[in-house]
C-alpha cells in the first residue's frame, strides 16, 4: 500500500513537470525550440531633413593675429601655449629641443643685464684741503691719471668739479654696535659727452645710471644694445624697450618688415640671473690709503 501511494505521487509529479514544459513552449512560438530569431540585414530608416534648404552658409572670416605673428589661432581652437623653465616664460613655440622650428622665430636671446661702470674710476688721493691729488683709473685703457679738483681732462671728456674727504659710518658697524667710521673720498665729475655729474669714492665703484642687455641671436652673433637702442635683421627689427635691472630681464618689441606686425615679448636670461658682478666694491685693495701717495 505504501509504495503503491509513492508511484502515485511520483507520476503526479511528473505529469505536473510535463504540463508546465509544454505551457512554456507553447509562449514561445508552439513549441519551436529555436532561440535565434531572424534579424533584418536590410533594415529602412527614414531621413527627416532638419536643415533648411534656403539658409546661405556662414562666413567666419579668416583669423587675425591676436598677439603678434605666432598667435594667430582659428575659431574655437585655443593655441597651444608652452612654459620654458629656463627662462620661466610662456611662448607659443615649443622651448623643447627637438621641436620643429616655427616659421617666424623670436631671433634674439638675452644673455644678461649689467650694470656698466662709469669709463673713470676713484682709486686713490693724497694731501690736505686746498690741494689735493687724485688718482683716476681709466677703465678703457686700464692707466691711471693724475689730476686735481678744476681740471678738465679734455681728452677723456670729463671735468673734476669739487673733491672732499667725507668721515662715513663704516659698513662693518652693526646694530647695536658702537659706530665706527672711514675717511672716504669723493670727487664729483662732470660727463662733459652727456652733462651728466657723477660722484666717484675710492672705495667703491661707480655705475653709470643706465644697465646694458647683452644678446645672442640664433646664428650665434653676440652684441650689447642699451634701452632705446635696435638690431635689424632680414625679416624684423628688434628694439630695447626697457631693462629691468633688479630683475635681469629685458622688454623688446619685434615689427616684422613685411607685415609690419609688432610684438613685444620679455626676455630672460639664459642662466639665472646672478647679482654677483652688480657688486660696487673697488677691488684696487693694493692702492695707498688716504692721505699717502
Amino acid at each position: 500500500m505504501f509504495n503503491a501511494e509513492k508511484i502515485l505521487a511520483l507520476i503526479g509529479a511528473l505529469l505536473l513537470l510535463v504540463t508546465i514544459v509544454w505551457a512554456l513552449f507553447s509562449d514561445l512560438g508552439g513549441g519551436d525550440l529555436g532561440l535565434v530569431t531572424e534579424v533584418n540585414q536590410n533594415p529602412e530608416f527614414l531621413v527627416e531633413q532638419s536643415i533648411p534648404q534656403n539658409v546661405a552658409p556662414l562666413d567666419w572670416g579668416k583669423p587675425t593675429p591676436q598677439r603678434g605673428a605666432n598667435w594667430i589661432f582659428d575659431i574655437f581652437t585655443p593655441p597651444v601655449i608652452y612654459y620654458d623653465e629656463d627662462t620661466e616664460t610662456f611662448t607659443v613655440t615649443p622651448p623643447f629641443p627637438n621641436a620643429v622650428p616655427s616659421e617666424d622665430p623670436f631671433e634674439l636671446q638675452l644673455i644678461e643685464v649689467s650694470r656698466q661702470p662709469f669709463r673713470l674710476q676713484l682709486v686713490s688721493y693724497a694731501g690736505a684741503i686746498g690741494n689735493y691729488l687724485l688718482t683716476l683709473e681709466n677703465l678703457e685703457s686700464g692707466r691711471d691719471i693724475f689730476c686735481a679738483p678744476g681740471d678738465d681732462l679734455i681728452g677723456l671728456g670729463v671735468g673734476i668739479l669739487d673733491f672732499k674727504e667725507k668721515r662715513l659710518v663704516a659698513a662693518s658697524t652693526g646694530e647695536g654696535s658702537t659706530e665706527a667710521f672711514d675717511l672716504v673720498g669723493e670727487a664729483v665729475v662732470e660727463d662733459l659727452k652727456s652733462g651728466k655729474s657723477y660722484r666717484l669714492r675710492h672705495n667703491e665703484i661707480t655705475y653709470l645710471d643706465e644697465s646694458i642687455a647683452e644678446f645672442r641671436t640664433l646664428s650665434g652673433q653676440q652684441f650689447k644694445l642699451s634701452q632705446g637702442d635696435s638690431w635689424s635683421s632680414e625679416e624684423a627689427t628688434y628694439q630695447v624697450n626697457s631693462i629691468q635691472s633688479d630683475e635681469g630681464s629685458v622688454w623688446v618689441e619685434r615689427i616684422l618688415k613685411d607685415v609690419g606686425g609688432k610684438e613685444a615679448k620679455l626676455l630672460q636670461p639664459l642662466s639665472s640671473f646672478n647679482m654677483q658682478d652688480q657688486s660696487n666694491h673697488n677691488t684696487r685693495i693694493s692702492d695707498p690709503r688716504p692721505g699717502t701717495f
